[in-house]
């Protein structure tokens, strides 16, 4: 007969074995929980001691690469240069506030390279034609009159002018003169052209203390005057310019291109090692400032960019470009994913 001891051990039996088998169930899932998270935390610190691995041998290949850039830049980069762009004129115009050492040492290639440097024109805050009472300084010293919404153009066209002029090429008519000279002739008198008043744009505005025109021999007074033709001119600005591109330089560059082809403008960056690029923040991306002059369709065919000047190699790419002109008339080289190629192709 059931009597009531037996239920209460029943009931007591099942409640039990419940319990004891939710213990064993709990136990072993966690037990396995762990397990698996044990192993993907295994997996885990492999994969990370393999990447850490991975990025100490790059970084001990990028410290061994920058006494070979450095190498190249001092030692053989003027080697290679020599007779590259012969004796013709060549006026580097750059913004204050990029790389001065950059600038002056893209100078340095030049006369390396043959060419003779007629110095560094700096733009500066003090030509902002943004700014209307600076906009109207600029004017007044260059004698220009134009109601105040034209005379950023009218600047910039002024610039040009005297720019384009002395970029003009030179008419080489020795041999002519020798032709049609007559040997009963004792004498010649040759009158002397007048030059053209376009060719002191930036010597007035350096009168004026507007800009700065520092000489290609340091210690030396330079000439302030453009030739009469046959110049060169590279355009520079870059990380730290203190004019905006649009404040001068890039409409500069559009009326030059207007009426030349083959203008060269270079991007210039503060120097630093592959592993400083990595490490540092906000550096900017190259071709930051030509990339906007690489997409413009109105410029199309008609300039060179550099977006490497603070390289050697780039450096190589604008005196490899002087020495192509006036054959090559548009490139797009450096190291930024908008470029072609590093550098030109010499042609000899």
């Amino acid at each position: 007969m059931i009597n009531l001891r037996f239920h209460i051990v029943s009931i007591v039996a099942i409640f039990l074995a419940l319990a004891i088998g939710m213990f064993a169930g709990s136990t072993l899932l966690d037990r396995a929980t762990v397990e698996v998270l044990k192993g993907r935390q295994k997996s885990l610190d492999t994969r990370n001691a393999d990447l850490r691995s991975e990025n100490d041998r790059l970084r001990t290949a990028l410290e061994s690469q920058v006494p070979a850039d450095e190498a190249f830049g001092t030692q053989v980069l003027p080697e290679l240069l020599p007779d590259t762009i012969g004796e013709r004129p060549v006026l580097l115009i750059a913004v204050r506030g990029i790389d001065e050492d950059v600038v002056r040492a893209l100078q340095a290639s030049i006369r390396d390279a043959g060419g003779a440097p007629l110095g560094i024109v700096w733009l500066d805050a003090r030509v902002d034609l943004d700014q209307p009472e600076t906009a109207d300084q600029v004017a007044t010293a260059l004698g220009i009159d134009a109601a105040k919404d034209k005379v950023k153009a009218a600047v910039v066209g002024e610039l040009a002018q005297g720019l384009i002029a002395a970029a003009s090429p030179v008419e080489d008519d020795s041999a002519d003169s020798a032709d049609s000279a007559d040997p009963d002739l004792t004498t010649t008198t040759i009158e002397p052209s007048t030059p053209d008043p376009a060719l002191d744009v930036l010597s007035r505005l350096v009168d004026a203390d507007l800009l700065d025109w520092e000489s290609p021999n340091e210690g030396e007074p330079g000439s302030r005057t453009l030739p009469t033709g046959g110049l060169d001119v590279v355009l520079l600005s870059g990380e730290g310019a203190e004019l905006r591109p649009n404040q001068i330089v890039v409409p500069l560059v559009r009326a030059l291109a207007a009426r030349l082809t083959g203008v060269i403008v270079g991007e210039v960056r503060n120097p630093r090692t592959a592993l400083e690029v990595i490490d540092q923040d906000g550096v900017p991306a190259r071709g930051t400032f030509v990339d906007p002059l690489r997409d413009d369709d109105d410029l199309s065919g008609r300039l060179i960019t550099v977006d490497d000047v603070d390289e050697p190699f780039g450096r190589l790419a604008i005196v490899l470009a002087l020495g192509e002109l006036p054959g090559l008339s548009t490139g797009s080289y450096g190291i930024a994913e908008s470029a072609s190629q590093p550098f030109p192709t010499p042609s000899g």
